[in-house]
């Protein structure tokens, strides 16, 4: 277009500066000057050679071609990320794992990218909310608000990288301490964990006195807990605890001495650790996760 335009006006450019300053930047000139665009071809046509009227149609089209601002990285990447969010929403794991960093899936495999959407029923998600995007050295970092069901909000830091004109997520992580809040989660009280911590101990004592973890396995304990292990798993695990000395021991009267440092942590587990006092003194540290609306063990570990 400006080889035309150039062949059109070739000796006749020297006489309008408003011309000459057009052809030499369209941009800069039609900001300045965009109130004058129409003035500008209205004193073009006045001229007298008999391309005046391609002229002007070339000063049109020059100037809203060369109007057009680079694009902004912003709308780039936040086109990638809604393709991302929305592949993930239409429950399709696997495209959305492929739509990943090779980073990512170097430290992460399909399964677990999948239990991961899945414990937190991100794979269910009704709708999402994008943050500020903010991008610096081709890192994009934002903040989403994912709705799940039951009205729960589930709030998640991104972080996407740009390789060959894709942005790819790299880094995915779910504030699980907000999540849980938002799921009714609070702070329990000190005799809420005594309790907890007493019931759990005497729901794991009952699996080892039926030498029979399947039950236990299955309804007691984390499903995060439950995907990585079996209930043989678990057997071979607590093995020390099947000898008839633990199998005759009565906990249920047993005085519970929990240490200060028990309590919720930052990523929104709940850490017990203190000691059982009875005829045979168990030692504890005890981790739960809040799921459906309850804590579930995620960890045990005892000492006789």
């Amino acid at each position: 277009m400006y080889l035309m335009l150039t062949k059109v006006w070739k000796k006749r450019i020297e006489y309008s500066p408003d011309i000459k300053r057009l052809a030499t930047s369209p941009y800069n000139w039609y900001a300045n000057n965009k109130n004058s665009l129409f003035c500008l071809i209205s004193h073009v046509v006045q001229y007298r050679p008999m391309h005046s009227l391609i002229l002007a149609i070339s000063v049109i089209l020059l100037v809203f071609s060369g109007c057009t601002r680079p694009e902004d990285p912003k709308i780039l990447a936040e086109q990638h990320i809604r393709e991302f969010l929305d592949t993930i929403r239409k429950n399709d794991i696997k495209s959305a794992y492929l739509m990943t960093d090779p980073r990512l899936q170097s430290a992460s495999t399909y399964e677990d990218f999948f239990e991961t959407l899945d414990y937190f029923k991100l794979n269910q998600m009704e709708s999402f909310t994008l943050g500020e995007i903010n991008i610096n050295k081709g890192v994009a970092t934002l903040e989403v608000q994912m709705l799940i069901p039951g009205f729960v909000i589930a709030p998640a830091e991104m972080r996407f990288v740009l390789n060959n004109n894709r942005w790819s997520c790299a880094y995915f992580l779910v504030n699980r301490k907000q999540y849980f809040i938002n799921q009714g989660m609070r702070e329990p009280t000190r005799p809420e964990m005594e309790r907890l911590a007493t019931q759990t101990f005497l729901d794991f004592q009952i699996a080892c006195k039926s030498f029979n973890f399947e039950d236990w396995h299955k309804t007691a304990i984390s499903r995060v807990w439950a995907h990585k292990t079996d209930p043989i798993t678990l057997r071979e695990r607590y093995k020390d605890f099947l000898k008839e000395q633990f199998q005759l021991a009565n906990f249920r009267d047993a005085r519970l001495n929990l240490v200060s440092s028990s309590g919720v942590r930052l990523d929104g587990s709940l850490f017990l650790k203190g000691e059982f006092l009875s005829r045979i003194n168990v030692m504890f540290e005890m981790e739960f996760l809040f799921e459906d609306s309850v804590w579930k063990p995620i960890g045990l570990t005892f000492g006789l």
